[in-house]
């Protein structure tokens, strides 16, 4: 247990670099344009100081120490009180930059001169290390007791998911305008980053409109069906045109007319959640790529890392995919399987495509439980739909077979592998209809 014990402990001279690493940042996050100028003169003097001929080199070093010295006691002995309020969009998107008005008011008895704002975010503890947001912080105006300003922020968030704001702060500029305290403003609000889509081609799978059951909400426009059934009380989404006014009139309550069983074109968008090889055999795969890319026995990149790529390539093609363009009765299924199977509708014209897309800013890799479980659930759907796009994350035996199996059907069907490379399981298969390279998706969807 003790040998244990020291093999799993950092050394000591690791402790004392991260040690380091912490401080400068630290460091580094208080002080100024300026202020680090100063500090590299700081450091660039301390090298000749030894030589104690060299006087000017002792006043240089004497002044940077007296600036960053009395800076740094100007600047904690400045004190404020603020208040932020944020005015933020509806979603953002993946790898564009987002603008934004925060409101920051002066709280405080004294005026606010030198100030600068950031924020502080911070992604899901669970969430991928690749996840990151860039920020900058931006210099606002004096602010008189009880004033405030609307200052413009701006954020480029690298990545879709949930972005978690935890709060702004404030930083006070010393008035030597080196060294800036950090005063940090509680303000938790959340903000939905969608997925990063490109232009991709009509959805045009010649799909022939297929039987929708009654009572199963499937659109709100109209499918070859307009005999009247009946009436039957007012439901949030329902279209006005469909209100029977008199009705409305007689009983006080809105009553909607209801129509017989209809027939409309309807699509099914399938992402394939389910890496390959299972997340069991990674590291089998990293000591694979390792032999194969890497003289010296390390990969570049570990399977995670590839995979993560990989499946966030998928997503982006299924998100281009879900906003393209189609006929305006068409419906479109979106389905996936997450921590449980997940079905999202959107009807052309209506803008629910963003319900889509937020669906899609959710998603993750499904690491426990078996392909059997996505199969279940497309050949359950597939009466309803004319045809089927599948965004495969690869393409092998199991991932073919249903394919056959949904075009036996009568279904149109059209498999999207998104890969870097045709792996190991596509030898001896056919090949799918299109292949997206994570690294070039823009060239690749506009071609499908």
């Amino acid at each position: 247990m003790a040998q244990q014990r020291t093999s799993t402990a950092l050394p000591l001279r690791a402790r004392l670099a991260r040690f380091a690493a912490r401080k400068s940042a630290w460091t580094l996050s208080r002080l100024t344009t300026a202020g680090k100028l100063v500090l590299l003169g700081y450091g660039v003097t301390i090298i000749f100081v030894v030589d104690t001929r060299a006087t000017l080199n002792y006043q240089l070093f004497g002044l940077c120490i007296a600036l960053l010295f009395f800076a740094v006691v100007l600047g904690l002995a400045r004190r404020g009180s603020f208040g932020v309020r944020r005015i933020l969009p509806r979603h953002a998107t993946a790898g564009v930059p987002l603008r934004y008005a925060v409101r920051l008011t002066n709280t405080g008895d004294r005026e606010a001169r030198s100030l600068e704002l950031a924020e502080d975010i911070a992604w899901p503890d669970n969430g991928s290390p690749t996840r990151r947001i860039r920020s900058v912080s931006t210099p606002v105006d004096a602010l008189a007791p009880g004033q405030s300003r609307s200052v413009t922020m701006q954020l480029l968030p690298v990545s879709r998911g949930l972005l978690r704001f935890e709060g702004a702060t404030v930083g006070l500029v010393d008035p030597l305008g080196l060294y800036k305290g950090l005063l940090h403003i509680p303000a938790p609000e959340t903000l939905v980053v969608l997925p990063r889509t490109y232009p991709a081609p009509p959805l045009d799978l010649r799909a022939g409109r297929r039987y929708q059951p009654r009572g199963q909400r499937t659109t709100i426009a109209s499918g070859d069906s307009q005999e009247f059934a009946g009436l039957r009380d007012y439901r949030p989404g329902d279209p006005v045109r469909h209100i029977h006014w008199p009705s409305f009139a007689r009983f006080g309550e809105p009553k909607v007319k209801e129509f017989q069983d209809e027939y409309l074109t309807r699509l099914a968008l399938v992402l394939d959640t389910f890496p390959y090889p299972p997340p069991s055999q990674w590291a089998e795969a990293a000591g694979e790529d390792a032999r194969q890319n890497a003289p010296d026995g390390s990969a570049k990149r570990s399977t995670a890392a590839i995979h993560e790529e990989q499946f966030e390539a998928a997503v982006s093609v299924a998100a281009s995919l879900a906003v393209a363009r189609r006929q305006q009765d068409t419906v479109l299924d979106l389905l996936f399987v997450a921590d449980e199977a997940r079905q999202v509708s959107a009807e052309r014209g209506r803008g629910d495509e963003q319900a889509l897309l937020e669906a899609l800013a959710a998603v993750e890799p499904c690491l426990d439980k078996p392909m059997d479980v996505l199969e279940r659930v497309v050949l359950s759907h597939a009466p309803f739909v004319g045809g089927v796009i599948l965004v495969l994350l690869a393409w092998d035996t199991r991932r073919r077979q249903l394919v056959d199996r949904l075009r036996a059907a009568g279904l149109e069907v059209r498999a999207v592998l998104v890969a870097d490379l045709p792996n190991a399981a596509m030898r001896g298969l056919p090949q799918p209809d299109g292949i997206i390279r994570p690294q070039r998706l823009e060239e690749d969807i506009a071609a499908l």
